[in-house]
């Protein structure tokens, strides 16, 4: 077999991509650099607060010291309206005077300004001439109650001071005359209140 000749190759046509495909190319567009968003801004620490521990002691008033603690039993029974003496028999002889006397040491346990014939027992003697005077005895238990916070209800005031005045009226008297002597001002713990050294002294 005879050996082929070839003459010079001549080079490859360039490549052109047909009008279909050139109609087909996406454009493209330059790339906008994005935006960095800031850096997050720390807000507001607020400092921490130390705890705080309140007392059971209120604020002294005119009254004595009130207590802002949770509810507490009666120092002096209710029943307990033959001692003192002098309490007792003037709670029997004399009711209107000793609720004028608590009604004024709640306002004032000096007693410095202090009548027997005051107005809380000319309008106790007023409302007993026609059988109501217990019900100045059950709003003053009520208030009693209400600053010492000591156990009762308004039912409780009510049947105590209709049935049995002379018990409440000698309860209050010495309740009152523990609190303003200093019982609640020298007290902190929740189990009662302390007595002031010697007794109760009775004015």
């Amino acid at each position: 077999m005879s050996d082929l000749k070839y003459g010079p190759s001549s080079p490859p046509a360039p490549y052109a991509p047909n009008a279909y495909a050139q109609d087909n190319v996406a454009p493209t567009y330059p790339q906008q650099p994005m935006a960095q968003s800031p850096p997050p801004q720390q807000g507001y620490v607020a400092p921490q607060q130390q705890p705080v521990y309140q007392s059971h002691v209120g604020a002294t008033t005119s009254g004595g010291v009130e207590y802002n603690g949770p509810v507490r039993d009666w120092e002096n029974s209710f029943w307990d309206c033959c001692a003192p003496t002098n309490i007792c028999c003037m709670a029997y002889w004399c009711p209107c005077i000793l609720y004028g006397k608590t009604h004024a040491r709640l306002d004032d346990p000096t007693l410095s300004n202090y009548s027997a014939c005051n107005g809380s027992c000319i309008g106790w003697f007023a409302l007993a001439t026609c059988g109501f005077q217990w019900v100045l005895q059950m709003i003053n238990r009520g208030d009693v109650r209400a600053r010492y916070k000591l156990d009762g209800s308004g039912a409780g005031d009510c049947l105590r001071s209709y049935c049995c005045p002379c018990c409440v009226l000698v309860q209050e008297e010495k309740e009152v005359l523990l609190k303003t002597q200093g019982g609640v001002a020298h007290s902190t713990q929740p189990q009662g209140y302390q007595k002031t050294e010697g007794g109760m002294n009775y004015a």
